[in-house]
């Protein structure tokens, strides 16, 4: 456990990255999936040798997948691609305002020991 725990600390960034690609990969596979059974039960109907019992249970499937496309992938998708966006934008620039802090602190800190011996 202690390596792990230096281990997230060393690479927060990397950390972040995964994280980030994960939430992307995530967004995008919903949004396949729920496009290719949609298309899938298109082509089902468009069988000509269905039985009308067949027919209307693809008709039905494909109307379920199409309102929760609407209701429920479509969104999820937009959150979790939005969400692994803004990680992977905004970890390099968390990181180049720490540094501007950290460079000013540092200059600052430099002036008054310079100060203070003189």
């Amino acid at each position: 456990m202690p390596k792990l725990n230096s281990l997230l600390k060393a690479n927060k960034f990397r950390l972040v990255a995964i994280i980030g690609v994960i939430l992307l990969i995530t967004g995008i596979s919903l949004l396949g999936y729920s496009i290719s059974a949609i298309q899938e039960r298109e082509q089902m109907l468009a069988n000509t040798e269905l039985s009308l019992e067949e027919l209307w249970h693809y008709e039905g499937s494909l109307n379920w997948w199409k309102n929760a496309y609407d209701t429920l992938f479509l969104p999820l998708t937009a959150v979790f691609i939005s969400l692994g966006g803004i990680i992977m934008v905004s970890q390099p620039i968390f990181i180049m305002v720490r540094r501007k802090n950290i460079l000013k602190t540092f200059s600052e800190n430099v002036r008054r020991a310079s100060d203070k011996k003189s």
